[in-house]
């Protein structure tokens, strides 16, 4: 089980599974407010969020990125990991597409949806839509590293 602690510094959607038990987890660009304004534009020098009639928005221009703070803390099952995926309307829609997509289970800090648009058009992140979706998964419990002078290839592969 995934839980998130909603920030009090702004407000944001709470994020949520299209069907029952999907695998991913929505989550939204914060509702528009000063601070959240404030906070989007230190981490994102040189960009603002602007207005029209829908309403407010992150113009990200072609081959750009923009780091969104999420305005949510997670606590993960130790041994679980928070990954980051497309949602596919989002990416085949306005060509924007993840990037950093890891949140591990010993993280405190509130979690950020950074995405890069990668089409040839600018396009818009409007506030409370959903940006990216998130799926727990168990994690690998440690590892090993053999040499090869040490270990020939067939026999690390033997039961394989």
């Amino acid at each position: 089980m995934v839980k998130f602690l909603k920030t009090n510094l702004f407000n944001v959607k709470n994020p949520k599974c299209n069907v029952g038990d999907d695998a991913g987890i929505d989550t939204f660009c914060p509702s528009y407010s000063e601070e959240f304004k404030k906070i989007f534009e230190e981490e994102n020098p040189g960009k603002t969020l602007e207005k029209d009639e829908k309403g407010y928005y992150i113009l990200v221009k072609p081959q750009e990125d923009v780091l969104i703070n999420s305005g949510l803390y997670t606590l993960l099952e130790k041994g679980t990991a928070l990954i980051a995926f497309n949602k596919s309307g989002v990416a085949r829609k306005q060509h924007l597409c993840k990037m950093a997509e890891v949140d591990d289970y010993s993280y405190e800090g509130l979690l950020h949806i950074h995405v890069v648009n990668t089409g040839k058009e600018l396009t818009k992140i409007y506030c409370d839509e959903k940006v990216v979706q998130w799926v727990q998964v168990k994690i690998a419990e440690g590892f090993e590293v053999f040499e090869e002078k040490n270990i020939s290839k067939d026999e690390f592969f033997k039961n394989h």
